[in-house]
């Protein structure tokens, strides 16, 4: 599951899922509205940053990719997972090479990825908190970062610029 949010909205991100957010049509218009407006009052529509649901995953050749299309958390065919910005590769995650099947993002805030058999060959090393963690966002600046509860960044690629 992927949403867009506005790169420029000012203010915290918004809160994880869990139950900890309130649900439903309204709270979905009402954030659609308000980035709309904040589209709206900047004078042009602006690309969003991808922002990715725990639980969610992709496996090989398969990529989450930025609002503006410049960057990519994919999963090469080889099974390694990389970061690209403009079709080359400015990150990888380390071990990952003709090992790796599927990336998950998982409820804990982990990015981990799988071989074929389901262990894990790598993983950024996020585990939970005292209240969950948010969400991936494949960013437009070029950066792939896990952001906590409170929108507060606790991993990240590295490779914004």
């Amino acid at each position: 599951m992927t949403t867009q949010r506005s790169s420029s909205a000012p203010g915290p991100k918004r809160p994880a899922s869990g139950g900890r957010r309130p649900r439903g049509h309204a709270v979905a218009a009402a954030v659609a509205g308000a980035l709309a407006l904040t589209a709206l009052s900047a004078g042009t529509a602006q690309a969003a940053d991808t922002d990715i649901a725990p639980g969610s995953k992709i496996c090989k050749n398969q990529a989450w990719t930025s609002g503006n299309g410049r960057t990519q958390l994919k999963v090469l065919g080889s099974g390694e997972l990389t970061v690209t910005q403009s079709g080359t590769v400015v990150w990888r995650a380390p071990g990952t090479k003709d090992k790796g099947h599927c990336a998950v993002y998982q409820q804990d805030g982990n990015v981990v990825v799988h071989n074929s058999a389901g262990a894990p060959v790598w993983a950024s090393g996020v585990h939970g908190g005292i209240n969950g963690y948010g969400w991936l966002s494949v960013q437009d600046d070029g950066n792939v970062v896990v952001y906590g509860y409170y929108g507060n960044p606790v991993w990240a690629t590295g490779t914004h610029g």
